[in-house]
């Protein structure tokens, strides 16, 4: 096949046409199929490692696919995301607004594609945003500037973006509905503002009480990622279960990092530091914020000498449909069905006045096979 330009170079010109074929090639696939491997696009196109990666780029930014160092790339979403300079002309009346913060984490797609599907279900057009965490309230209401009839504004958690109470009142006199995929987040109770998502104080309480239940006292919480409402309400509810049931050998570690990006190398980092730890308090469990985090934790287990679950027990909070394609031996705490959160959404759409602002969604442990029932190992 001869190459899509004479001059080699003008790798602008290629990485535009390989994106608009593989947007072609993504409209005959489903959400989640994986895409041919970059060897194998650069086989049979014709074209430089450099090119795949700059359209990939383009494609990852505007929402169409998601890459999984190690696993390939996978098919995220099959319409274009709007960005700053169109989304205001692709705003009409009624329609939603899907708003998702560009870093956006494996959970939360999972929630976008839900949100997508059940309000089509529901005949309700979306917008899907990406955008900037500094920027995103006054990209927003520049865009709906004017617009009459936006219906609603979906956020997934107000943790990860830059919005103040002053902010969120300025939200609140948009008319439109704007609800929070959070429950974690204290906001003030304006009209127009709704939480909805999991209760976090409640997944580290039960959490923690799933493992005593298995036997285990002496724990350790792998804490990397971010630090959003959530993780800090979640801790919270671990260390409410602590109080309770009077543990003392609970390490935690608190290394936090600013890019969602870099949540693996530092959950890595900090399981190898307190290796000596685990070995010399004799640590039987290790929790961890996230399915990707607790991945980490397993090859850093395996690095220095420690299996998992033989030696040390592993639980995360995490989608089990998701652990199911990844780490089948997982344990999670999450929600009993993450359909529950959208058809709340679609419930906020429907119903013109709820008195219920703050609409708290209860977890289940989902067993598997890495936490080992230590109880007959260590009587109580």
């Amino acid at each position: 096949m001869k190459p899509f330009v004479q001059d080699q170079n003008d790798y602008f010109i290629k990485h535009k046409i390989l994106k608009e074929i593989f947007i072609n090639i993504i409209q005959t696939l489903n959400i989640g199929d994986k895409l041919n491997t970059i060897n194998e696009i650069k086989q049979k196109y014709n074209v430089s490692i450099g090119t795949i990666y700059k359209a990939f780029d383009d494609l990852e930014r505007e929402g169409f696919i998601e890459r999984h160092a190690g696993r390939g790339i996978f098919i995220k979403n099959k319409n274009p995301v709007a960005g700053k300079d169109t989304i205001r002309t692709n705003i009409k009346n009624n329609k939603v607004l899907i708003v998702h913060p560009k870093w956006v984490s494996k959970s939360l797609t999972y929630y976008l594609i839900e949100m997508q599907f059940v309000l089509t279900v529901n005949g309700y057009e979306y917008v899907l945003y990406f955008c900037d965490r500094d920027t995103v309230l006054d990209d927003i209401l520049e865009c709906s500037k004017g617009i009459k009839g936006l219906y609603a504004i979906i956020f997934h958690s107000p943790g990860q973006f830059d919005l103040t109470d002053q902010k969120i009142a300025r939200l609140n006199t948009s008319g439109s509905k704007i609800i929070f995929i959070d429950t974690n987040y204290y906001i003030k109770p304006f009209k127009n503002i709704y939480l909805c998502g999991p209760d976090s104080f409640q997944q580290g309480y039960q959490l923690i009480n799933y493992l005593i239940k298995m036997g285990h006292s002496n724990m350790a919480v792998i804490t990397s990622q971010p630090n959003y409402a959530c993780i800090n309400t979640r801790i919270n509810g671990m260390n409410s279960a602590i109080y309770k049931n009077k543990l003392t050998n609970i390490i935690f570690t608190f290394k936090r990092i600013k890019s969602y990006d870099k949540c693996q190398v530092c959950s890595y980092n900090n399981t190898v530091g307190i290796i000596s730890i685990i070995k010399e308090l004799q640590i039987t469990a290790l929790i961890y914020e996230s399915v990707e985090d607790a991945i980490a934790g397993i090859r850093a287990l395996k690095d220095n000498g420690l299996s998992v679950p033989e030696d040390v027990s592993l639980i995360s909070i995490g989608h089990f449909t998701d652990t199911e394609y990844m780490v089948p031996r997982l344990t999670l705490v999450d929600i009993i069905d993450h359909d529950v959160i959208v058809n709340e959404v679609i419930h906020i759409l429907n119903t013109p006045i709820i008195p219920d602002r703050e609409i708290k969604i209860q977890s289940a442990v989902f067993q598997g096979e890495s936490v080992k029932d230590i109880r007959f190992m260590h009587p109580a």
